[in-house]
């Protein structure tokens, strides 16, 4: 018996979702197809995905430049950095985080009117779409913010570019 090559033609991920569920319309018993051919099917599809994961992997570009990842900011990232752009400090997207240096004791109110929080380590305000939830850490969805990290440890990590200087009078 020559076992059928179901994902031979497919050349994407999607092209293989969209086989693979047409596959199961087919195939299935509830169907009126065989139960061992829907297992083979499925043995196949795991293969694909597989294959054409580690594919689309290698062939996508890495992202290098700081621009084409501010283009994919979320729109209250980017409301955010307007909104502490239009202020007189030093502003410094560093990797998920917007960081802000130099400010005044009206610049403090109003940041952290804007949800940022003061790091004394960094001597900086910092801002993420990142959210910690108080008490139990098993509900937390995302490691702690905290690291041993300098701030030029970070800059070197995720990239950085100041955004805007301190305007002094």
């Amino acid at each position: 018996m020559e076992l059928k090559q179901y994902f031979k033609k497919c050349k994407t991920l999607k092209q293989g979702t969209k086989m693979y569920r047409e596959l199961m319309m087919t195939l299935h018993p509830d169907h009126g197809g065989d139960h061992d051919e829907v297992i083979e099917m499925q043995r196949q599809f795991e293969v694909f995905v597989k294959t054409a994961t580690r594919m689309e992997t290698e062939t996508s570009a890495p992202e290098t430049s700081f621009e084409t990842k501010q283009q994919k900011r979320s729109q209250l990232y980017q409301d955010t950095l307007d909104t502490v752009l239009s202020m007189n400090v030093r502003v410094e997207p560093i990797g998920d985080f917007i960081w802000v240096f130099e400010t005044s004791p009206f610049d403090t109110f109003k940041l952290s009117m804007l949800d940022f929080d003061y790091s004394k380590k960094h001597d900086g305000f910092y801002w993420t779409e990142i959210k910690r939830f108080k008490g139990d850490s098993s509900k937390s969805p995302s490691p702690s913010l905290r690291t041993n990290y300098s701030t030029n440890d970070l800059r070197n990590m995720f990239g950085s570019e100041v955004k805007k200087e301190k305007g002094y009078l």
